[in-house]
């Protein structure tokens, strides 16, 4: 099951990413805007990238969010230092 949705969130994203203006990316967002923590109004979406873990990312009233911008709401530290150091070194 988990691996149904990690398809359709990619297919989502090359979706998301042919769209081919920011005025017709930001009524997307709106439109699914149920899968964001949460997002104000007059919202601006310019990226092509749809963020991951958008449930993760809360946007306040009149947001601007420019070209090339990435959300990075987590990282890989954790399952690194685990990797690399044979687990037990980071733990939460």
């Amino acid at each position: 099951m988990k691996k149904d949705r990690s398809f359709l969130f990619l297919i989502r994203r090359v979706l998301f990413y042919l769209i081919p203006t920011s005025g017709m990316r930001t009524k997307y967002i709106y439109k699914h805007k149920s899968e964001f923590k949460h997002i104000g109004a007059n919202l601006f979406w310019q990226p092509r990238i749809y963020p991951s873990n958008p449930e993760l990312i809360s946007l306040g009233n009149n947001c601007v969010i420019a070209a090339r911008v990435q959300f990075i709401n987590h990282d890989v530290v954790d399952y690194m230092l685990n990797t690399k150091f044979g687990g037990g070194v980071c733990s939460l």
